[in-house]
């Protein structure tokens, strides 16, 4: 049985998650920095770092 597109989704946004929150902390960025620095609310950065909401 395949995935149904949702968890599709969801699988991509976490991996996307992950790979952020690698280069941020790499980088030395808190979350905060890395908002300000992508022109984002700094909640953005956080619900994109929980896979909660996809980059757009």
């Amino acid at each position: 049985m395949s995935a149904s597109p949702s968890s599709s989704a969801q699988a991509a946004r976490e991996g996307v998650a992950a790979r952020l929150r690698e280069l941020r902390m790499d980088a030395g960025l808190t979350g905060r920095d890395l908002a300000v620095l992508a022109g984002w609310h700094a909640s953005k950065s956080s619900r994109i770092e929980k896979a909660k909401t996809p980059p757009s």
